[in-house]
């Protein structure tokens, strides 16, 4: 967003507010767009395999038609491609593209890749640690300080004060923001 709506959204310049995105989506100075259906969009990519053997793959977005029933055809729309080390979308301004085609940023992901997936199951924050587990989240060496945990939405989970150093409190599966009075605020994984 511009540095205006950065102002407006931002209410502490690391989350957005809510009700202001509301407000402002409300006013049509931000463009909300439905996400639970099957068409396409500017905002959702579709994945194209270009190369079977070699697992090779471009990123399609946008569609021929902008109106109510987007859609994609095979040579139109929208491809991802660097430009000036910064991803954009190239496309052409008239119907078969075949050369915005052309253009995109061809992807590849082999089998037998050595790079795995890592968690955050615990996080070190100065001397207090917060970790992850099945609905819930344990707190370590936080004894006597206030703590509060929201979910991605920005809606407070618990809000409280540590009697002990290994605090073990109730939280939703998924990824929960956790702060310590005086310490970083961290993202934790619950499972």
């Amino acid at each position: 967003p511009s540095d205006v709506m950065a102002k407006i959204l931002y209410s502490d310049n690391k989350s957005i507010n809510l009700d202001k995105l509301a407000d402002e989506a409300a006013a049509g100075r931000v463009k909300a767009i439905f996400l639970g259906n099957n068409l396409h969009k500017d905002c959702v990519f579709s994945f194209r395999l270009v190369e079977r053997d070699a697992n090779d793959f471009i990123i399609e977005s946008e569609s021929t038609d902008r109106t109510d029933l987007p859609m994609i055809k095979p040579c139109e729309g929208g491809w991802l491609k660097i430009q000036n080390n910064v991803p954009v979308i190239s496309r052409a301004a008239l119907s078969g593209n075949i050369k915005a085609m052309g253009e995109a940023q061809v992807f590849n992901v082999t089998a037998g890749d050595k790079a795995k997936a890592t968690g955050n199951d615990a996080v070190e924050v100065s001397k207090i640690t917060v970790v992850g587990d099945a609905g819930t989240v344990t707190i370590l060496g936080a004894a006597g300080k206030g703590v509060v945990i929201t979910n991605l939405l920005g809606q407070t989970v618990t809000n409280t004060v540590l009697a002990s150093d290994n605090a073990t409190l109730a939280a939703p599966k998924g990824i929960v923001i956790v702060s310590v009075d005086g310490e970083d605020t961290v993202k934790v994984l619950v499972k």
